[in-house]
């Protein structure tokens, strides 16, 4: 996987580009519901996710979905998402 969030020199950017992945997806749900569609996942509204708290959304999905490591990370990174904020 891309995304080596243990190694040292890779971490924080590994991390950023979560983030940004974070972002992106958030993007995607807000046009769903604009355009009056279901999200794809619910972060309660007062919750702006900061770089560390994706990076450890993303960790405790991985650590119960070791398997995922084999898709692209933003993929994954829609799972654990939809795992951590249901609607």
């Amino acid at each position: 996987m891309l995304l080596e969030l243990d190694k040292p020199n890779q971490g924080e950017l590994a991390a950023t580009i979560l983030h940004v992945v974070s972002h992106s997806l958030g993007a995607a749900n807000a046009e769903l519901e604009f355009a009056g569609k279901a999200p794809l996942y619910c972060v309660p509204d007062q919750l702006a996710l900061t770089v560390e708290q994706n990076r450890s959304i993303f960790e405790v999905y991985m650590s119960r979905a070791p398997d995922m490591g084999e898709l692209p990370y933003f993929m994954v990174m829609l799972s654990a998402l939809q795992e951590t904020f249901p609607c």
